[in-house]
């Protein structure tokens, strides 16, 4: 892999001199998502990104109301002194932001003037703002701007791997993985900062064309703000499973036409959670507190605290981290864990809860840590994990052993049957065929028995499943040539009569949304989903991918005899799939202009040239044309070359 450096020369290192950078406050590393929002011009304000209590929608909170007066891209937080840099996607100018949204220039990028910088982030050392250069295409390159250099030195490598193109990169704060979202095909990537291989293992998705903007947290939980399939503004927050690729729609937030975005994960992080929100008293529950340490060093010296409501009583601490409790503890509500140290990674603690018979109503609590360096916050309150507010508390609602069967499914919907779940945490189970698990799979209709009990009461019950499920299938995925039809036909077994048919595709609508088939012509990958709903309300789905092949191969020949004999009499431009000819001109060797036609069509041969010049046949020679074309996905593309006329 060749590594280019292109040095910033005596000119930029005068420049950084006379613009030594002015003071600035530097931010509090806690996790915090960033994001940079241009106003529709070329001016960029910094948001911090949280998520409304109330709605639980996206919330931006701006720096500063003023915006940074730059085209801001291509940033990252770094953790070594709590600035975000970035790149003007206009001047290419390297600037530093604080806490008070104000862009600071701090050097030039000399960097490879076709290209553009609009994903970037800090690596995990803190030493290099990454950016990846992007035609217009694809990705080209990597980039790294020294952070420790007084010039700012940029060098960078080529890419090596499949065609994609993101918007943002984001490195992983627990491994280092580089990821980014492949606008392209609409998938999630990894780039290698050492070789410059580009993998793209994971599948496209349907839920999100692009992401402007990608976030770490400390736990190693990967997001994104992006454009949802249909729309033509991003306004999507999504939450990304790295293992599998998957993106979920979390919320909405503010539009944006372009963004990019950045957060602070190499901090400490905090998250109490339980496996359900609801619970009976009389049961033992595990309280679950997960630690994440990704700062690059051992966390000494510090006091992890929880007060729980009177009415739970702690029974057991399991705690894989060196300290001492120095409170409360088993039989209390409560207890303090001092001296505490917390190594690099992930760590999780776990108290068990008994609930007392008094216990009734909704329930939150919090833990703190304290003792955290300044530049972390001193004190960290925990975050509820099963909620997008940050540091929220966590809740838990007690309540009698009462079976709420509007909450239980009854209905098969497929033949591998259903597993009935009367959703009593903390409970004992005994089912009509003397299992004791929580959940019991069935695989056909009838009657089934049930006994939950406690250390306060008993229930006995019985959960009646009706119907036989059925199968939808829309067959293999298909490849189409661009501009050609797909047919996509459901097969439904058994078709319940009555059932409804809803058709939608990752890129809007479609010509039927109820028929039982469809026909589409694509002009891009797609995802065409149907989704069919029987008279009870039993739903089955499935999807197909259809890929299109843009084929733009053309042939333009290299002689042609005009004369008359019916054979090559006319010269004009073959394609495999139709074109525009948006413009055909024909020039002498002297480069005079001979002939011109506009705004014609590839493959017709009344549309070319018959080897005259103001009405007079021309003698053989040599000859050059100039051709520019638009193909069915609106791509133009130039052509030139040399003709022979031969009568």
């Amino acid at each position: 892999m060749r590594r280019l450096c292109l040095p910033l020369g005596p000119l930029l290192y005068l420049w950084v001199l006379a613009h030594p950078v002015q003071a600035q406050e530097s931010f509090i590393c806690q996790g915090d998502f960033y994001l940079a929002l241009t106003d529709g011009a070329v001016f960029t304000t910094v948001y911090e990104i949280g998520i409304d209590s109330d709605s639980g929608t996206v919330d931006f909170q701006p720096l500063n109301t003023a915006t940074t007066g730059k085209d801001l891209n291509a940033m990252g937080f770094r953790s070594v002194d709590n600035f975000i840099y970035g790149v003007d996607a206009g001047s290419l100018d390297v600037y530093r932001v604080g806490k008070d949204g104000i862009a600071q220039t701090v050097s030039e990028l000399a960097s490879d003037p076709y290209l553009q910088y609009v994903a970037g982030d800090i690596t995990p050392d803190g030493r290099f703002l990454i950016v990846i250069g992007t035609s217009s295409f694809q990705d080209e390159v990597i980039g790294f701007i020294d952070l420790d250099s007084p010039t700012y030195e940029y060098t960078e490598i080529w890419l090596e791997g499949p065609e994609v193109r993101s918007a943002d990169i984001a490195f992983d704060p627990i491994d280092g993985t580089l990821y980014g979202f492949d606008g392209i095909h609409h998938r999630l990537v990894t780039y290698d900062i050492h070789t410059g291989v580009v993998e793209a293992d994971f599948p496209p998705t349907d839920q999100a064309l692009l992401m402007g903007g990608l976030f770490f947290d400390a736990f190693g939980k990967l997001f994104g703000y992006g454009l949802v399939p249909g729309e033509n503004v991003q306004q999507a927050f999504y939450s990304i499973d790295k293992e599998t690729g998957s993106v979920t729609l979390e919320t909405m937030g503010p539009p944006a036409s372009r963004n990019d975005g950045c957060s602070c994960p190499y901090t400490l992080g905090l998250e109490l959670s339980v496996e359900t929100i609801e619970a009976i008293p009389c049961t033992t529950i595990p309280i679950k507190f997960e630690i994440a340490n990704t700062t690059g060093i051992t966390q000494n010296n510090l006091k992890l605290e929880q007060v729980f409501p009177e009415s739970f009583i702690i029974k057991n601490i399991d705690s894989p981290l060196e300290g001492v409790l120095t409170g409360g503890g088993p039989s209390s509500n409560f207890f303090t864990l001092e001296g505490l140290s917390i190594p690099i990674g992930l760590h999780e603690l776990t108290v068990s809860v008994e609930l007392t018979a008094e216990a009734s109503g909704a329930y939150s609590f919090q833990a703190e840590l304290s003792g955290l360096p300044g530049t972390l916050g001193y004190v960290l309150l925990s975050d509820n994990p099963k909620t997008l507010v940050k540091m929220d508390s966590t809740v838990i609602k007690v309540g009698e052993l009462v079976l709420d069967y509007s909450r239980i499914s009854t209905q098969i919907c497929s033949p591998e049957g259903l597993a009935l779940d009367p959703g009593v945490p903390g409970a004992d189970y005994l089912w009509s065929d003397g299992s004791t698990e929580p959940t019991f799979q069935v695989t056909s209709a009838g009657n089934y028995a049930v006994t939950i009990s406690t250390a306060c009461e008993t229930i006995e019950t019985n959960i009646q499943v009706d119907g036989v499920g059925f199968e939808v299938d829309l067959g293999p995925d298909q490849q189409i040539e661009l501009g050609d039809p797909v047919n996509i036909q459901a097969t439904v077994s058994p078709s319940p009569d009555g059932s409804s048919f809803t058709w939608s595709s990752s890129v809007g609508g479609v010509s039927c949304t109820s028929c039982t088939e469809i026909t589409e012509v694509p002009s891009t990958d797609t995802w065409y989903y149907l989704t069919v709903t029987d008279p009870e309300g039993c739903a089955t789905k499935d999807s197909v991918w259809v890929q299109v092949l843009n084929d733009r191969e053309v042939f333009i020949p290299t002689a042609f005899s005009p004369n008359g004999d019916g054979v090559n009499d006319q010269f004009f431009i073959y394609s495999k799939r139709p074109a525009e000819v948006v413009s055909l001109q024909i020039f002498d060797r002297w480069g005079n202009l001979l002939f011109q036609r506009k705004n014609t069509d590839t493959n017709d041969p009344f549309q070319g040239w018959d080897g005259r010049s103001q009405g007079r046949p021309l003698n053989d020679g040599v000859f050059f044309y100039l051709a520019r074309l638009r193909f069915l996905d609106e791509q133009v593309l130039d052509y030139k070359g040399e003709l022979v006329l031969l009568h």
